[in-house]
């Protein structure tokens, strides 16, 4: 069983997320990863809700297991509520969770209904930039 209390910085969010998932699943999540990627953090693109939404997709392969996406969804934000003091919403888990390529999602965040929708219009062009601003929740206007 995961039993880290001394975690900081982006190590609430794997330990976090471990905790949970024993919580939900009843499984054992102890294990030694080690996590690489190029996504800026804290750039304001999902970085947190993609590292909890890939570590949990990590424990169900492990476990050879499929938790529900809504309760996936609902169990990474609580990561962040909870853990690691962010009083985020739910939009970037379910994106993350259940976003499809060349697909928008629609959320309704008030039911937890959500619709992929056809995003494939060959005159858009969506561009991302990294204007290495830093981006925390946790600090910020969100939690006012």
């Amino acid at each position: 069983a995961v039993v880290s209390t001394q975690s900081t910085g982006w190590g609430r969010y794997f330990h976090g997320t471990c905790k949970v998932f024993e919580e939900v699943t009843g499984k054992d999540a102890s294990c030694v990863v080690s996590i690489a990627t190029n996504l800026p953090l804290g750039g304001g693109l999902s970085s947190s809700a993609s590292l909890t939404v890939a570590v949990f997709s990590l424990l169900e392969q492990l476990h050879d297991l499929k938790v529900d996406p809504i309760e996936k969804v609902k169990a990474c934000k609580r990561v962040e509520n909870e853990f690691c003091d962010v009083p985020c919403g739910i939009m970037d888990q379910f994106i993350c969770t259940l976003g499809e390529e060349g697909k928008a999602l629609y959320i309704n965040c008030a039911n937890n209904e959500f619709q992929p929708v056809p995003f494939s219009d060959e005159a858009l062009c969506i561009v991302v930039t990294d204007t290495t601003v830093k981006h925390d929740l946790a600090a910020g206007e969100y939690t006012d």
